[in-house]
Formats: C-alpha cells, sequence, structure tokens
C-alpha cells in the first residue's frame, strides 16, 4: 500500500520539477510494478560495486571510465550524477524515506 503510495508521489514530484526546474534535476523513466521487488537497470554499477571491485574513489572512476575531467564525457558523466542524486536526495526528504 505505502510503496504505491510513494511511487505515486515520485511520479507526481518528477511532474513538478520537469516544469519548475526543466532538466535541471534527472530521474530515471521506468514502467513500475509494485509488488515489492526492485526493477533491475541493466548494465548498472552500484557505488558499492565500484568501490569494492575497483578500489578507486568514485572521481577516480569516472576518471578511468570517462577520461579526463576536460573531456565531454567526463563532464556529461559527473553532471548527470550529480542531477540524479539530487533529486532522488530532496524526494526522500520529503517523503521522509529511511533505511530499514
Amino acid at each position: 500500500m505505502y510503496r504505491c503510495l510513494y511511487v505515486q508521489l515520485i511520479f507526481l514530484f518528477y511532474q513538478i520539477i520537469a516544469v519548475e526546474i526543466q532538466d535541471k534535476f534527472s530521474f530515471f523513466e521506468h514502467d513500475l510494478i509494485i509488488l515489492g521487488l526492485i526493477e533491475l537497470i541493466l548494465n548498472a554499477v552500484s557505488l558499492h560495486q565500484i568501490k569494492k571491485n575497483s578500489k578507486l574513489t568514485l572521481r577516480n572512476y569516472f576518471l578511468r571510465e570517462f577520461g579526463t575531467e576536460r573531456s565531454e564525457q567526463f563532464l556529461t558523466a559527473v553532471r548527470n550524477f550529480v542531477q540524479s542524486c539530487a533529486a532522488y536526495s530532496i524526494i526522500c526528504y520529503l517523503l521522509q524515506v529511511k533505511d530499514r
């Protein structure tokens, strides 16, 4: 019940943010099935995996994967990461989502 409400609220926040801020924040848009399952995003690497497997900092991982700090690919990756984290941080704060 609450999961469905959270997904609906997140979608509502997405619509508000998309109109008001216009591409300053990023969300992944996925069709969600609310069954208590987590949808997998193919070829995604978690921060935990990066730190555990590569033994690199996030910055050094981005440098290795996306080139020099001034390359377009690196700057785009950093911008996408920051905007995505910012959007979800705001939504989680507003909804008071906590780790279990």
